[in-house]
């Protein structure tokens, strides 16, 4: 993708984290509905090389409370393990956003080539162009021994998080999220 002159790299994922509590109601002993709430990280690596002048970067960190609403089935293995599979969706609201931005373009107003470093921060969902509802799709896979559980999922943003425009295109950019997590049921 290339913008105003810049060639944009792949987008790199950011590693983040996510705490919450889930709670599962069985209709029977292998169909279940699972909801929860969650606080989850996430975000991205943005760069955009304009050929030998220079770059711009910028990190995005947005955290969000989430609603996760699945059905799922499982399945006995023996008499202490359980195999369970689920799907369904997700609603969120950004409650932290952050954007860090650097940039090295080296300006030649003269002729001559002086290289400028800018760093920025900026905070909140409005000041980094950002929406702060999201909502998606969501599945996963899990385990269950006694009362401890690991969980593998995968979240699919399907609304355009991007609030507004970059250099007069409209990007659409959409949270795409991988998650294990540990748990222990109560």
């Amino acid at each position: 993708m290339s913008s105003a002159g810049g060639d944009f790299s792949d987008a790199n994922s950011r590693l983040g984290y996510n705490a919450g509590i889930i709670a599962d109601y069985n209709f029977s002993e292998s169909i279940f509905f699972r909801t929860g709430l969650d606080f989850t990280a996430k975000g991205t690596e943005v760069e955009v090389k304009y050929g030998d002048t220079g770059y711009q970067k910028w990190n995005y960190r947005l955290n969000y409370m989430q609603l996760p609403l699945s059905f799922g089935y499982k399945m006995d293995v023996s008499d202490n393990i359980k195999l369970s599979i689920n799907a369904g969706g997700y609603f969120a609201y950004g409650v932290y956003a952050r954007k860090c931005y650097k940039s090295n373009l080296i300006f030649c107003y003269d002729g001559s080539g002086d290289e400028t470093v800018v760093n920025d921060d900026e905070k909140g969902f409005d000041n980094i162009g950002m929406h702060a509802f999201d909502a998606g799709l969501l599945g996963g896979v899990g385990i269950e021994y006694k009362q401890y559980m690991l969980l593998i999922g995968y979240e699919l943003g399907l609304y355009n998080t991007m609030s507004g425009k970059y250099d007069g295109g409209d990007p659409s950019w959409k949270n795409r999220n991988w998650s294990f997590s540990l748990g222990y049921r109560f």
